[in-house]
C-alpha cells in the first residue's frame, strides 16, 4: 500500500513540475504577444488582435490568470461589438496591465 501511494506522490510531483514548466513557458512568452497585441492595434488590424485576445483568454483560465482572461475576453467582446478603436484601445490597454501584473507576480513568486 505504501509503495503505491509513493508511485502515486511521485506521478503528482511530475504533473506539477510539467504543468509549472508550461506556465513558466507562457509567462517568458506573454511579452511577445503583447508586443503582436499593441503591433496589431496600430495597424488597425482587429481580427489580429482578436485572435490574440482570444489566446490570451483561453490560456489565461488555463494556467489561473484570471484576471488577464477577463481583461482578454472584454477586449474580443469590443471588436465582436465593433466598438470604436478608441474604446477598444482602451481595453486593450487594460489587457496589457492584467499581463504585466500576471508576469511580475510569477517572477515574484519564482524569485
Amino acid at each position: 500500500m505504501e509503495e503505491h501511494s509513493l508511485e502515486h506522490l511521485r506521478a503528482i510531483n511530475d504533473q506539477l513540475a510539467r504543468s509549472n514548466g508550461r506556465v513558466m513557458n507562457f509567462i517568458a512568452r506573454l511579452t511577445d504577444r503583447v508586443d503582436e497585441l499593441v503591433s496589431a492595434s496600430l495597424e488597425h488590424d482587429w481580427s489580429e488582435v482578436r485572435r490574440q485576445s482570444e489566446f490570451l483568454a483561453n490560456s489565461g483560465e488555463v494556467y489561473g490568470f484570471a484576471e488577464m482572461s477577463a481583461a482578454a475576453r472584454a477586449v474580443c467582446q469590443r471588436i465582436d461589438e465593433q466598438a470604436e478603436p478608441v474604446e477598444i484601445k482602451r481595453q486593450l490597454m487594460k489587457l496589457v496591465g492584467r499581463c504585466g501584473t500576471a508576469r511580475a507576480d510569477r517572477d515574484s513568486a519564482a524569485g
